[in-house]
């Protein structure tokens, strides 16, 4: 058989389509995986002024002094408080207390399925019943204007509605 008596039966002619469509998508993935994207300049990116804030309120270790140091030293033993960079958060951000939460309104009903909507710092608000965790606060009452709320530590927490 000559080559074009064989380009002239169907099941060739899809063959060879599918082969040249097949050659056509692996050059395009290559080049795809082969291009390199732009990293965009990290020198330009905004600082957190709240880590830097507390960076500068609490204590920072030596830290050049403990790396001059000989490692190996028999005399040599644990600090008394880690050793941290200046930008790092570290214990102060640990301790600082969780933002208080914000009852936006309430709704008081006769079967006793009181709701509330509130709001714990920028969150989106959500309406909680009694029982409801929001944050480490749990909802212990809702009355007309106020919710009470608990800390996992149980200290209670009461907060009357927005105007």
């Amino acid at each position: 058989m000559s080559s074009p008596l064989m380009l002239r039966d169907p099941a060739v002619r899809r063959a060879t389509a599918g082969l040249g469509l097949a050659a056509l998508l692996v050059v395009i993935l290559l080049v795809r995986a082969v291009r390199i994207d732009a990293i965009p300049d990290a020198a330009g990116a905004p600082i957190d002024a709240t880590l830097l804030a507390s960076a500068g309120a609490r204590e920072v270790s030596d830290l050049g002094t403990a790396v001059a140091l000989d490692p190996f030293s028999r005399s040599r033993s644990a600090p008394t408080k880690r050793y941290s960079l200046p930008w790092e958060a570290g214990e102060a951000a640990v301790t600082q207390s969780a933002p208080k939460p914000q009852v936006l309104g309430t709704a008081i009903a006769l079967d006793g399925k009181n709701f509330a909507t509130c709001q714990l710092g920028s969150d989106t608000p959500r309406i909680v019943h009694v029982g409801d965790r929001l944050g480490e606060y749990t909802v212990k009452s809702i009355a007309r204007g106020r919710v009470v709320f608990t800390t996992s530590s149980g200290n209670t927490l009461d907060i009357s509605a927005l105007k």
